[in-house]
């Protein structure tokens, strides 16, 4: 499998619920994304879940509002155990302090049952810029006459605010250039129009082992296993470490017995090799947490992120 920019078409060719009505039995995976790394997912999850649920899982896909439709048609579902939410962090995390009317509340009207991927968000340099680490990247950054533009998928991402802390810690200046996309981003640093961006590593791989632009650093706590020799950007001496990951939700109030064999079965499938390899393929890992862990790295991150935004005076959008 070819591996696609990070928003677009990963899972247009895998099966379960992609057309005709949706059986009655059936349980409803929804999404913000048709395509892209979560659809990726969900369609991944709802081949392997089905038989050990033995029913269909139907991927169902609410697109807009940057994600928040699904998490929103969420809120209204049942507790009954029959619908299921999968969501990037931002949806839980970072977005209750981007927006003034989420419209859904990711602690009162969501149950965590696993974090089911993780991906890393990584600074890319494009061909201008005479650098091979973080080190350099700021002594680079320094001597400019003018602050240098860095590309991130648009205003009020990790990527935006990932940034804005990498210029406060490291004492430089940056201009965030927000793009409608990670393919528009990615394609503005290699064409030299920005000469840095952030992005997950799955949209910069690419492009970087054809030359046509470098890999400074890692926010990930640890070196990624997708990419060992790229050095995190903490190992710079900078104190800032997150990655991106996407989490599996049930509607809160849902019976405890329910949730305890969902888990259950969401924990078999990411522990499954064939799994994990096609994730891999994707740029993205499987994840390693339960409905505990996940609970806990949702609180920690969306405390994480409230500091990050606050930090740089951002107003929240409508």
């Amino acid at each position: 499998m070819r591996r696609r920019h990070f928003n677009l078409g990963l899972g247009a060719a895998l099966a379960p619920g992609l057309a005709g009505a949706q059986p009655a039995e059936a349980l409803r995976l929804l999404t913000g994304f048709p395509t892209g790394a979560v659809d990726l997912v969900a369609r991944l999850l709802a081949e392997q879940l089905q038989p050990l649920l033995g029913r269909p899982v139907w991927v169902e896909a609410h697109p807009g509002a940057s994600g928040r439709l699904a998490p929103q048609a969420m809120k209204q579902a049942r507790p009954d155990g029959q619908s299921l939410l999968l969501v990037p962090h931002g949806a839980v995390t970072l977005f209750p302090h981007v927006f003034r009317q989420l419209g859904y509340d990711p602690v009162a009207d969501l149950a965590p049952l696993a974090q089911v991927a993780q991906f890393d968000l990584v600074i890319g340099a494009g061909p201008g810029v005479p650098a091979g680490d973080v080190r350099q990247l700021a002594r680079w950054l320094r001597a400019q006459r003018a602050p240098a533009g860095c590309a991130s998928p648009g205003i009020g991402t990790s990527a935006h605010f990932l940034l804005a802390r990498l210029a406060e810690l490291t004492g430089v200046a940056l201009t965030h250039v927000p793009y409608k996309s990670p393919g528009e981003a990615l394609a503005a640093v290699v064409g030299g129009h920005v000469p840095l961006a952030v992005l997950p590593l799955s949209d910069l791989q690419e492009a970087a082992r054809a030359g046509r632009l470098r890999l400074i650093g890692c926010f990930s706590a640890e070196r990624t296993p997708l990419e060992p020799e790229l050095p995190t950007v903490r190992e710079a001496g900078i104190d800032l470490a997150v990655s991106g990951w996407l989490g599996l939700y049930a509607r809160a109030g849902t019976p405890a017995e329910v949730l305890a064999r969902q888990g259950a079965a969401v924990a078999r499938v990411l522990a499954q090799p064939e799994l994990r390899a096609r994730l891999q393929v994707a740029g993205l890992r499987a994840g390693s947490l339960d409905a505990a862990g996940l609970a806990q790295l949702q609180a920690r991150e969306s405390a994480f992120w409230a500091d990050a935004v606050r930090r740089t005076g951002f107003q929240p959008l409508d």
